[in-house]
């Protein structure tokens, strides 16, 4: 059998199940990031999750690889910009001092033809106060649960239309709860909005039949409110 990843952690499940998540996607969860700084105080690299089973684990690490490639492609985009823009400052820089060397050249022959020459320079055209200051880090190192940057960015197709879609009603009702125990936000948003849009359009005999929901009154009581209040017909 092969040795454990050195960079992943392995997560352990409510059924036994054992799944490994690198550091860089265990950042996408609150829950997981700060268990990482036991791990590296302690050496332990498996993590008992008793509150997931295996299947809903994975799918929750598959979420989190996808997010971390995202961010990673995200912050390699920003840092990309960044340089573009410092190159384009550098050469604004050289050109205002190759175009401020001809006009010394220029006064220094016109001088040696005897010509009166200005000793003034024209006003510089203003300078970049930040060409100057060194480049910024685009996450502050002190900051142990920022995202790491990856070395080979994937920006993931519409991974995120795509991810929940073919979900089980159950399947979705245990996600949102783990997303929720993991403290992943967007996922948990995904999910809620996935859910939203399944049943907008149902009626309230429908809702309740989705979400197992019993009703407060007999049939008998239900048949009698809508006689005498219309309004609450579904």
């Amino acid at each position: 059998m092969a040795s454990p990843d050195p960079n992943a952690l392995q997560l352990r499940s409510s059924d036994g199940v054992v799944v490994p998540i690198s550091y860089k996607a265990a950042q996408q969860s609150q829950i997981l990031a700060h268990m990482i700084e036991d791990v590296d105080a302690h050496g332990v690299t498996e993590i008992p999750i008793s509150e997931v089973d295996g299947e809903t684990l994975k799918i929750i690490v598959e979420w989190c690889v996808a997010k971390a490639k995202e961010v990673a492609a995200e912050l390699a985009r920003l840092e990309a910009e960044r340089v573009e823009k410092a190159r384009r400052r550098h050469e604004r820089a050289q050109a205002r001092a190759a175009a401020k060397e001809a006009r010394r050249a220029e006064r220094a022959a016109a001088y040696e033809r005897g010509e009166e020459v200005q000793d003034s320079e024209p006003e510089s055209e203003g300078t970049d106060s930040s060409s100057n200051a060194g480049p910024r880090p685009l996450i502050e190192a002190e900051d142990p649960h920022a995202p790491m940057i990856d070395e080979a960015p994937f920006v993931p197709p519409h991974w995120r239309d795509n991810f929940l879609k073919d979900l089980t009603k159950e399947q979705m009702f245990t996600l949102i709860t783990a997303a929720n125990f993991f403290d992943i936000h967007d996922l948990f948003e995904a999910c809620a909005k996935t859910i939203a849009d399944t049943i907008i359009s149902m009626s309230v005999e429908e809702m309740r039949g989705y979400f197992d929901v019993q009703g407060d009154f007999t049939a008998e009581e239900e048949a009698q409110m809508t006689q005498d209040y219309g309004w609450t017909e579904p």
